[in-house]
């Protein structure tokens, strides 16, 4: 199943094929500053729901440090990731799922949603209802009447503006919430799509196997250099000749049976993340969807709504899960030091051609 983007609703809402590219917020005076977000997420760890959120971002965020830290290649060779790690960073980096945009817009999804359920429109309505009921049995003949009736008409004019205020602010923190949910709706659609051509990259280089073929050519040209350095100090003994020829064929068959499961490893990374990734997708669209049909109908409804597309959106960032099991060829001797080399090579290779490959635009 191939997952499509929507189309643009407006003039605001701006697009950016890029993936978890800048998005475009509908009302800059809605967005926080860094201080009250950072408040906010502070304040989070006060109560059972807010600390589930946290930890959904800590969780998210724990992965994007250690993965952005993979991109800068800021390791020390003693804290260098492991050939596993490169792999599933390597990818990971690559899907663009692993993304601050991705963390940033969910924190501010958060915001904008603890702010719309502060908004009380029912105290300002209540004293409205009941200061007209009084003014409408108030006397306009009886002169200590009408100054109580201007009081309170004042005072009901003053809560009508503020009513009104409210009810813009409920309007506008409901648009950005739902351009930020068709902001990642969107951007998830790019990364189901990028997955899916990385997965064919790499079947066809799998099949193609001409990287594969180079480094077992290495190999060869390796033992052969070995065995011209012997010939310079001496003869060649046909037990050295059997004994390289043995190695040879041994190496190069472990070299093949490593490459196809490393593609294979590689390319199961790549569903992983598109199956969670498509599941998270249906979900979040299915909560836009919602909202369009039930949405501003009352504040609880909204804050209720899209409560549980902030569920959704913490299920995505902290739910990702992806096991590899790679064969773990030793450094026991000077074979295994040759082939983790060549691993390593194809590993940068496949990498690379991921990078270098077709790109999802529009999706």
């Amino acid at each position: 199943m191939m997952l499509h983007t929507a189309n643009d609703r407006g003039p605001l809402m701006k697009k950016d094929n890029t993936i978890f590219g800048l998005r475009f917020v509908i009302n800059d005076n809605l967005h926080p500053s860094r201080e009250d977000l950072q408040a906010f997420l502070d304040s989070l760890k006060k109560d059972e729901v807010g600390r589930h959120r946290s930890e959904g971002l800590a969780r998210y965020g724990d992965l994007l440090a250690v993965v952005e830290d993979y991109e800068r290649g800021q390791h020390q060779a003693a804290t260098a990731p492991g050939f596993q790690d490169r792999m599933l960073y390597g990818a990971l980096s690559h899907s663009h799922f692993v993304s601050p945009t991705l963390k940033s817009v969910v924190e501010q999804y958060l915001y904008y949603l603890h702010v719309l359920s502060t908004l009380d429109l029912k105290k300002p309505t209540t004293f409205i209802r009941s200061a007209e009921e009084e003014i409408g049995k108030l006397n306009p003949k009886k002169k200590e009447e009408t100054a109580k009736r201007d009081r309170l008409q004042g005072m009901v004019d003053e809560r009508k503006k503020a009513l009104d205020a409210l009810k813009k602010q409920w309007m506008a923190l409901t648009a950005e919430l739902s351009s930020i949910l068709e902001y990642v709706r969107d951007n998830l659609a790019r990364v189901d799509r990028l997955c899916d051509l990385s997965g064919t990259v790499l079947i066809n280089e799998r099949n193609n196997g001409k990287k594969e073929q180079e480094l077992i050519e290495d190999i060869k040209t390796h033992y052969k250099e070995r065995l011209r350095e012997f010939l310079h100090h001496g003869s060649i003994t046909k037990e050295q000749m059997d004994v390289a020829r043995d190695e040879v064929a041994a190496l190069t068959k472990r070299l093949s049976d490593l490459v196809q499961e490393d593609v294979q490893s590689l390319i199961n990374v790549y569903e992983a993340v598109r199956t969670h990734v498509q599941t998270h997708y249906r979900d979040i669209a299915g909560a836009v969807k919602a909202i369009e049909q039930k949405g501003n109908v009352s504040i609880d409804v909204d804050v209720a709504l899209y409560s549980q597309a902030a569920g959704h959106l913490l299920a995505l960032i902290s739910g990702l899960h992806v096991e590899l099991n790679l064969i773990d060829i030793g450094a026991g001797n000077e074979q295994d030091v040759l082939l983790s080399d060549k691993r390593r090579e194809m590993l940068a290779y496949l990498l690379d051609l991921l990078q270098r490959g077709p790109k999802p635009g529009a999706a």
